[in-house]
């Protein structure tokens, strides 16, 4: 009733105007912005790709929103020359050198964000000119052309790297540690900045090879983004009482991840809720494309967005998802399915880019909010991730989730407590039913705290099971192996 009421009320304020509105700039004109600010800044790696992506995605958006392909035509006069600003490498593959954006001391290389914000607009020039063949008859070699570059920089340079890491059925990305030295003109390794990247990161690679995934229907750019969702969803954390989740913007993958503590801060980020609605964009992608996600889990998003906002129409404000500061933004990529996010959505776009506002009427708007999977139709197969209510753990891990015992491979088994309470640490069957052993019992004296131990296995224990996490009446559980 609550939610209809706020509905109706959006509905007197914001009447949608189903007039598409003609672009306040050219394809040229956007395209001239676009190149001076690069000019202009001239911005160097990670920082290169941050700039490029505020414009990146105008040039199809606006060949959807007016159907001119002048629009295309100056999108790929944009993509070349952001690709000719690549410097080739110690290795031979190309990329953007500059400042590592994730280092206090300056370090010098390159970011696979860098690559993954790039190619995801570029990638989304060549999806659009595979699914017409008027377009493929113009447009094809050069959207050919694209696929392979994004192929041969997306999978196979990281992957060379050593900096694609995978773990059962999940996976993630990390820093490299080859960097330039500017004084003496040498690359050098520094081991010591091996850790596993940020998320909202993931989520721009994620949603690149889902691209490549549509276009080429090769099923492993699908494995690669299924398990990286599969990640996600694992670690969000279920408000079961608002049905709502949060998930932070870093956590921990592999063990080189925790030096007794996590080597990077874990929470939602207290400043920036620009990453939060991008990832949610990228999920919304994942949902539409079959991958990982379901109805209920894109519910659930949609309740955190609206638990996250102040109720006002007229004025909008938005905190983190999380409730612990004032970060937050509206998460537009819900309009199809929410109603009141619609609203919302069209309302904000008003007062921005004509492109965006004009996208948005005529494709959010096409059909009404509803849970319709975009890309698959039917029944989608989807991985079973473990799903419990979880408020006073942010942070539950065991790395690595697979251990050898002849190998004497450790386990360490982490968690971050939010609150003070019993903690209790414990091996459970696979199915989840039955206590195997206690690993862990504590009186946690302090909240916002880590607590780890290291697990060698049992000599009894071989197989699948899980770990659960218990603090007062949140639960984390997550799949292990102990192997011989």
């Amino acid at each position: 009733m609550k939610k209809f009421l706020i509905m109706c009320a959006l509905i007197v304020i914001f009447p949608y105007c189903y007039h598409i509105p003609a672009a306040t700039t050219s394809p040229q004109e956007t395209l001239n912005e676009a190149l001076f600010d690069l000019n202009n800044k001239k911005p160097k790696g990670e920082l290169f790709a941050w700039i490029t992506v505020v414009y990146i995605n105008n040039f199809v958006n606006g060949y959807l929103a007016y159907n001119d392909t002048a629009w295309l035509d100056a999108g790929i006069k944009y993509y070349d020359f952001a690709l000719s600003k690549r410097e080739t490498t110690y290795d031979g593959y190309k990329g953007w050198i500059g400042i590592y954006g994730g280092d206090e001391v300056g370090l010098i290389g390159e970011a696979f964000v860098s690559d993954a914000q790039v190619f995801k607009g570029i990638l989304s020039f060549c999806e659009v000119v595979s699914k017409d063949a008027a377009l493929k008859a113009k447009y094809g070699k050069k959207a050919e052309e694209y696929l392979l570059d994004a192929k041969k920089q997306l999978i196979d340079k990281w992957d060379s790297r050593g900096c694609y890491f995978q773990d059962g059925g999940f996976a993630a990305y990390g820093v490299q540690t080859t960097w330039w030295d500017e004084n003496k003109k040498i690359w050098f390794e520094r081991q010591s900045e091996r850790r596993t990247e940020n998320l909202n990161k993931h989520a721009t690679m994620a949603s690149c090879f889902m691209k490549i995934y549509r276009i080429t229907k090769e099923p492993m750019y699908f494995d690669r983004a299924e398990k990286i969702f599969s990640h996600y969803k694992q670690i969000m954390r279920w408000d079961k009482k608002e049905d709502r989740y949060i998930w932070n913007f870093w956590e921990p993958f592999m063990p080189f991840d925790m030096a007794g503590k996590p080597k990077s801060w874990v929470d939602v980020h207290p400043s920036r809720p620009g990453y939060q609605a991008m990832e949610s964009a990228d999920l919304v992608e994942a949902y539409h494309t079959g991958v990982v996600f379901d109805e209920a889990d894109m519910k659930r998003l949609v309740n955190t967005n609206i638990w996250m906002w102040n109720k006002s129409a007229g004025k909008p404000v938005f905190k983190s998802s999380d409730g612990a500061t004032e970060a937050g933004a509206l998460w537009s990529a819900l309009a199809d399915f929410d109603p009141v996010i619609r609203q919302l959505t069209g309302e904000s776009l008003k007062k921005g880019k004509s492109i965006d506002y004009a996208l948005f009427l005529k494709v959010t708007c096409k059909e009404p909010p509803a849970y319709k999977r975009k890309y698959v139709s039917g029944d989608v197969k989807l991985p079973k991730i473990l799903l419990y209510p979880d408020t006073d753990l942010s942070m539950a891990v065991a790395i690595p989730a697979h251990i050898s015992l002849k190998n004497d491979e450790v386990m360490k088994i982490c968690c971050k407590a939010k609150v003070k309470g019993k903690l209790s640490v414990d091996l459970f069957s696979p199915d989840g039913k039955n206590l195997v052993m206690n690993l862990f019992k504590e009186e946690l004296k302090r909240a916002d705290e880590f607590y780890t131990q290291k697990w060698k296995g049992e000599s009894t224990v071989r197989g699948n099971y899980r770990i659960r996490w218990t603090l007062n009446d949140s639960i984390a559980e997550r799949p292990v192996k102990i192997e011989d």
